[in-house]
C-alpha cells in the first residue's frame, strides 16, 4: 500500500480528502506569492466598481442592530490543536477580548498558510469583509497537515488523517470556553474541498481503529466556494483533452500533480479512486453552495450540490441552497484593490463580487444556523442565480423547470439557422505550433507559462505580452486569425434567452491522425464585437468515452459532440448576434494536440513525463509526447453540425 501511495502522492495532496493512504508528497510553498493571490484572496479586483444587481443589500448582520454580547475589541490567539497522534495543528483564533464570553466559530482550513488568510481576511480590508468583522463569531485558521506552521506533522496530504484532523479541530474547539459549542466551516477552492472531508467525517477502519467514524457532532453548517465535491476525471480532462493552465498552476501553487495528470490521460483507476471521495451520504449538515459563472468548472460546484440534495442526510436535503453569480474564482478575495498576482484589467474587474454578496449571504446562514437568528434565509429558493442582462432569479432547482430544447444548424455560408442545410463542408487549419490562443474563458494564471522552463517565475514575472485573460472577453483578435470558423446568426429581432446545458454536435474528418475540436460560444453586438459566454471542447480519439482511445483514420468521417463546460444563464439582447467559433485549439486553457497520433506537445510537457502511457485489456501503448504535424479537418455542414441548447419557453 504504501508504493501505491507514493505513486499517489500529488492526486492526494491535491484532493486532500480522498482515500486513506500515506502520500508523503509535496506541500505547497509558502513563498510563491501566487496561492496567496488565489485562495487566501489577496488582492482580487476593484473596489471602485459595480457587480450584479439586488447585490444583497437585504442581508445584513442581525447583530448590527444592537451592542454585541461581547463587545467590538478583538484579539488574536496562536493556538495549537492537538492530533490523535500526538502533534499539534497550527492555528490562530480571533475572539472577542472579553473573557468568558462564548460565542459560535467560523472555521477555515488552509493549505496556503494561516498567516496569508490573516493579513487578507483580518487586516486592512476586514472593515470591508461582513463576515470577518462581525462581532457575533469566534474564527479558527488552521494550517493542514504537513503545510507551514503544521509542516512538522508526519502523513502530509494523507486523505484518512485529514478527514481525522477537521473532525478533532472542530470537537477541539467546540470543547473551549470561548465556544457556544457551534461550529461552521467557509471557504474557497481548496478550503471549499476541506469541506465537504469535514463534513462527510472520518472512517475508522482496520487500519485506523483509533478514528471516529462519521462527521464531527458539533459541526452545524458550512459555506463551500467554488470547488466540486470531489476532484476527478472530468475536472482535468474535459472532453478527454488536458486543462494545461489549471494543472500548470497547481504545479505553481506546490501540488505536484502535473507529472501524474500527464502521465494518466485517459480514466483509469487512479482517477477512479477521486470517485469514491466524499460519501455525501455521511454529510447530515446543511450547506450554501456558492458557484460563480466564470469558475474553474461551476459545473462541478452545481454538481456537488445537486448531490448533497439527492443524497446528503434527509433530514437537511431541503435546507441546502445554491448561489451562483458573474463571478471569477477568485471573486471573494479579500481586497478589491488589485488582480491575483497581476493588476486585473477594466473587463476582468467586472466579474468580481462587488457587492461582497459571497459575504453577506454567508453570514445571513450562519447567523441562522449558528446563532439561531430568525431571518430571510429559511425563505431563500433552493437556488438564486444572476442571469447576464436581466439580474437575480430564483428556480426550485438547477436547471430551472419547464425549459425546452432548440436547434440552430451551421451551414457552409458560416450561418447559423433554424434551418438544415443539405449539404456543404469547410475546411478547418490547424497548426499546433500556432495554435488558437485562450482569450479569456476558466482560466486560473495571470500568464501563459504552460511551455515555461520556470512556471513559478514566469508566474510572478509581468509580461504584458503573455498575459493569460480570465473571463467573458472580447475575442476580436481571434477573427483576424485563419484557423477558425466563426458561425453567426442573423441579427436577434428579439432577445434569445440561454438557460441550462448547450453542446454542439459536429461531423469532421482530418488529415490528422487525431485532432481536437475547441469551440467558442459568442455574444456579437451591434459594432460587430464577439464576447465570449462559454468554451469546451473535444478530443477525436477519445469520442468513445473517458476511458478508450479510439483510432482515428485519415479522411474518415466522424461524429463528435462537444459539450461546452459550463451551464447557461444569460439572454442575448435584441440586435445582437449568437455566434459559434470552431477552432482545433485553446491553448493555453487546454493542452494542444500535436495531431500526430501523440496525446501532447513534447515542448507542453516536464521533462519527467513518460513517453507512453498503457491502457486496457490487452494493453496498448500511446505516446505521450509528439513533435506536432499541420493538419487539415473538414467539417461537413449538410445537417449533421449543429448547436443544441436549453431555453425558455
Amino acid at each position: 500500500m504504501r508504493t501505491t501511495c507514493g505513486i499517489l502522492s500529488g492526486l492526494f495532496v491535491l484532493c486532500a480528502w480522498l482515500c486513506g493512504c500515506s502520500s508523503g508528497g509535496s506541500e505547497p510553498d509558502g513563498d510563491a506569492g501566487f496561492e496567496d493571490a488565489y485562495d487566501a484572496g489577496v488582492d482580487a479586483g476593484a473596489d471602485d466598481g459595480a457587480g450584479g444587481e439586488d447585490g444583497g443589500d437585504d442581508v445584513t448582520d442581525a447583530g448590527d442592530e444592537q451592542t454585541p454580547p461581547c463587545g467590538t475589541e478583538r484579539v488574536r490567539v496562536d493556538i495549537g490543536i492537538p492530533t490523535i497522534d500526538g502533534y499539534e495543528l497550527s492555528a490562530f483564533l480571533d475572539r472577542p477580548a472579553q473573557e468568558n464570553c462564548p460565542l459560535p466559530t467560523i472555521l477555515l482550513q488552509t493549505p496556503y498558510n494561516k498567516e496569508s488568510a490573516w493579513n487578507s481576511l483580518f487586516g486592512e480590508e476586514r472593515p470591508e469583509r461582513p463576515l470577518f468583522r462581525s462581532h457575533y463569531y469566534n474564527y479558527v485558521v488552521v494550517d493542514w497537515r504537513g503545510s507551514h506552521g503544521s509542516s512538522d506533522l508526519p502523513n502530509p496530504g494523507d486523505g484518512a488523517w485529514m478527514a481525522q484532523d477537521s473532525y478533532e479541530t472542530v470537537e477541539w474547539i467546540a470543547a473551549q470556553p470561548w465556544s457556544d459549542g457551534q461550529v461552521g466551516t467557509w471557504g474557497v477552492s481548496a478550503l471549499c474541498g476541506a469541506q465537504y472531508r469535514t463534513a462527510s467525517g472520518p472512517v475508522q477502519n482496520a487500519q485506523h481503529p483509533d478514528f471516529a467514524d462519521g462527521p464531527p457532532p458539533h459541526l452545524v453548517a458550512m459555506v463551500p466556494i467554488m470547488c466540486a465535491m470531489r476532484l476527478g476525471y472530468g475536472q482535468n480532462y474535459p472532453g478527454g483533452v488536458l486543462r494545461h493552465d489549471y494543472v500548470n498552476a497547481l504545479d505553481v501553487l506546490g501540488y505536484g500533480v502535473r507529472k501524474l495528470y500527464e502521465n494518466n490521460p485517459r480514466k483509469n483507476w487512479l482517477w477512479d479512486l477521486t470517485d469514491s471521495a466524499v460519501p455525501a451520504d455521511r454529510i447530515r449538515v446543511p450547506a450554501l453552495v456558492i458557484s460563480g459563472w466564470w469558475d474553474l468548472a461551476p459545473e462541478l460546484t452545481v454538481a456537488a450540490y445537486r448531490e448533497l440534495v439527492e443524497e446528503s442526510d434527509p433530514e437537511v436535503r431541503a435546507k441546502h441552497r445554491l448561489l451562483i453569480g458573474p463571478w471569477l474564482h477568485f471573486a471573494a478575495g479579500a481586497s478589491v484593490g488589485e488582480g491575483a498576482v497581476r493588476p486585473l484589467t477594466e473587463d476582468e474587474r467586472q466579474y468580481m463580487d462587488f457587492e461582497r454578496r459571497i459575504d453577506l449571504d454567508s453570514l445571513a446562514f450562519f447567523d441562522h444556523y449558528l446563532r439561531g437568528i430568525e431571518n430571510e434565509v429559511p425563505g431563500w429558493a433552493a437556488v438564486r442565480y444572476h442571469h447576464e442582462n436581466e439580474g437575480w432569479r430564483e428556480s426550485d432547482d438547477w436547471p430551472p423547470q419547464g425549459l425546452v430544447t432548440r436547434t440552430l444548424y451551421l451551414d457552409d455560408g458560416s450561418g447559423l439557422a433554424e434551418d438544415a442545410p443539405g449539404s456543404g463542408s469547410l475546411e478547418l487549419p490547424y497548426d499546433p505550433a500556432d495554435p488558437s490562443p485562450s482569450l479569456g474563458g476558466s482560466t486560473l494564471s495571470p500568464y501563459n507559462c504552460v511551455s515555461s522552463p520556470n512556471p513559478v517565475i514566469c508566474m510572478l514575472t509581468a509580461d504584458d505580452e503573455n498575459l493569460l485573460p480570465h473571463g467573458p472577453l472580447s475575442q476580436e483578435e481571434l477573427l483576424e486569425r485563419n484557423d477558425g470558423i466563426n458561425f453567426t446568426t442573423n441579427a436577434l429581432a428579439e432577445p434569445l434567452v440561454l438557460l441550462g446545458e448547450m453542446r454542439v454536435h459536429v461531423d469532421l474528418s482530418t488529415t490528422g491522425a487525431d485532432t481536437d475540436l475547441a469551440v467558442r460560444i459568442l455574444d456579437i453586438d451591434a459594432d460587430g464585437d464577439p464576447r465570449l459566454i462559454g468554451e469546451g471542447i473535444q478530443r477525436l480519439s477519445a469520442r468513445d468515452g473517458e476511458r478508450a482511445y479510439s483510432e482515428v483514420v485519415a479522411g474518415e468521417r466522424y461524429s463528435l459532440v462537444v459539450e461546452v463546460t459550463k451551464d447557461f444563464a444569460y439572454t442575448l439582447v435584441a440586435g445582437h448576434r449568437l455566434g459559434v467559433m470552431l477552432t482545433a485549439s485553446n491553448w493555453p486553457l487546454f493542452a494542444r494536440n500535436p495531431a500526430d497520433g501523440a496525446v501532447f506537445m513534447g515542448s507542453d510537457t516536464l521533462e519527467e513525463t513518460n513517453e507512453t502511457f498503457s491502457y486496457g485489456s490487452p494493453a496498448v501503448e500511446v505516446d505521450l509526447k509528439g513533435e506536432g504535424a499541420a493538419i487539415v479537418d473538414t467539417l461537413y455542414l449538410d445537417g449533421a453540425t449543429y448547436l443544441e441548447f436549453q431555453s425558455s419557453p
